[in-house]
């Protein structure tokens, strides 16, 4: 009798500056707390606008990360020639109100993370087999036919076909 392979974990992971963060795990969104989404881009309150005593010599480019379906949703503006951006964080319901205060994201590098909001998918299965995908579009969707990692039944062990599509698109670790 074949043993029967199920999913164990499901996580993606999103990027910040230097960090990594729990985006969703095991079909629940973790990334909700306002501290962690702020610490995680590097972002800092903003109280002074004397802060910006020599950033008016730059264009401002407005930005709402709804608008391309990112993970975490972000409005505010940046300036590339300057490297900083001011942003607020939604927290939660529609994606038009319900804005933090400002907080000021001073290196480029922060500023590029919540830009692009660089994920990755995590899979483990019961197997001890691990899958990895770098997703490449922003907008933490994983390109699968045969599931949706965020609709995971544990319960349910893997076809032939799910298995197929992981080992072709994912980096797989076998124990």
């Amino acid at each position: 009798m074949e043993k029967q392979v199920k999913f164990d974990k499901v996580q993606v992971y999103i990027y910040g500056g230097e960090d990594t963060a729990v985006y969703f795990e095991d079909n629940e969104y973790k990334l909700k707390d306002e501290s962690e989404i702020a610490r995680l881009f590097g972002l800092e309150p903003f109280h002074f606008a004397n802060v910006l005593v020599n950033e008016n010599t730059c264009e401002l480019n407005a930005f709402n990360t709804y608008n391309w379906g990112a993970p975490i949703v972000l409005d505010g503006v940046y300036c590339e020639d300057m490297n900083f951006a001011l942003v607020n964080i939604h927290r939660g319901g529609d994606a038009r109100g319900n804005y933090s205060a400002p907080y000021i994201c001073e290196t480029g590098m922060d500023v590029d993370a919540i830009l692009s909001q660089n994920t990755e998918l995590y899979i483990a299965l019961s197997d001890g087999t691990e899958y990895h995908l770098h997703c490449d579009n922003g907008e933490a969707y994983f390109p699968f036919d045969t599931f949706d990692p965020y609709c995971i039944d544990f319960d349910e062990p893997l076809t032939k076909e799910q298995i197929a599509e992981l080992n072709e698109k994912c980096k797989v670790y076998r124990p």
